[in-house]
């Protein structure tokens, strides 16, 4: 496990894919993050810059995620080229990963563990969305169904990644504030919208091809 996640993070900061994908990561994340920072004194403006960054940032989650699943690591990211699909893709991106984070941050509340039972069950609700366009609750029903698979073995290997990615920022807390918090919105920000997605998106691609889904049922294809 401890090996898959460092071959994660050193996929994560491969210089071909910050190449292919920085122009817009600049842009969409740490442009709007920057533009949050410089606001809060504003507590109207600052108010707008977060829905326009959360908006934005899920605009660039969009063109990530669909440039991945279509294998296209290293080349300039495709994008769709009607913007007011790719902003309503977005929006039920938002959509769906609120309700997701709803019941999971309910459960984590109330018992802790059913949160994060449900944080497992719903990992792959972001990738359907992107994908297939659905809506919340039937997003949330196929998360689960894919998450039978492997499910811990992907939600364990993302925590995994995640701590050990953030030890440089972790360190620069205690030595420098000023680098600690670029590195929070350079760095720490890349690695977290780009190492769940190298992970788990291997597996949404094999898992997805065994089931067919739709309102009413999911039918495993394999069985």
């Amino acid at each position: 496990m401890f090996n898959f996640c460092i071959k994660i993070i050193s996929q994560a900061t491969n210089l071909r894919l910050i190449k292919a994908f920085g122009l817009y990561y600049l842009i969409l994340i740490v442009g709007f993050s920057f533009l949050e920072q410089i606001t809060t004194s504003v507590p109207f403006l600052n108010l707008i810059a977060i829905i326009i960054g959360l908006i934005a940032s899920f605009i660039y989650s969009v063109i990530f995620i669909s440039n991945i699943r279509l294998d296209n690591y290293e080349n300039p990211p495709v994008i769709e080229k009607n913007k007011k699909k790719l902003l309503l893709k977005s929006l039920l991106l938002i959509r769906n990963e609120l309700v997701a984070g709803l019941f999971a941050g309910l459960g984590l509340i109330c018992f802790v563990w059913p949160g994060i039972v449900l944080l497992k069950r719903y990992q792959y609700v972001i990738f359907i969305t992107e994908d297939l366009e659905l809506g919340p609750i039937e997003a949330l029903r196929l998360s689960r169904k894919l998450s039978e698979e492997k499910g811990w073995e992907t939600f364990n290997a993302t925590l995994i990644s995640y701590l050990l990615s953030a030890l440089p920022v972790i360190v620069f807390f205690i030595v420098n504030q000023f680098i600690h918090s670029l590195l929070l919105i350079i760095y720490w920000q890349w690695m977290a919208q780009t190492i769940y997605v190298l992970i788990l998106m291997p597996n949404y691609k094999i898992y997805k091809e065994n089931f067919d889904f739709d309102q009413k049922k999911i039918v495993n294809k394999s069985a």
